[in-house]
């Protein structure tokens, strides 16, 4: 399972928009490895990788990394725009890791 909330919709389509990239899918990858585990990335994407799993959260195309979309749990990708934090942050659904566990 992919979510994407509200506020990280509207910031893909913006950069979508302003990028020249309308119909690029959004594509989560192993970005290293730190203390708390796998780190991951995000990058637009025009089409999905040999061995992605293709997902659709409100209508936008969601490709998972290989074995990332193989393993048990799913992610929720945020935008988040406070006065601390600005940019997207990608957890884990069902792995028991707390908060987000990435962000980029």
């Amino acid at each position: 399972m992919i979510e994407i909330t509200d506020s990280a919709l509207k910031e893909v389509r913006q950069i979508q928009r302003n990028e020249k990239m309308e119909g690029h899918g959004l594509r989560i990858y192993t970005a290293g490895v730190g203390c708390s585990g796998l780190r991951y990335g995000l990058r637009l994407v025009d089409a999905k990788g040999e061995d992605d799993s293709v997902f659709d959260s409100k209508g936008l195309n969601i490709y998972v990394e290989g074995e990332l979309g193989d393993r048990r749990g799913g992610f929720i990708i945020d935008y988040i725009d406070d006065q601390r934090v600005k940019g997207f942050t990608i957890g884990r659904i069902g792995l028991g890791c707390g908060s987000a566990c990435s962000k980029v």
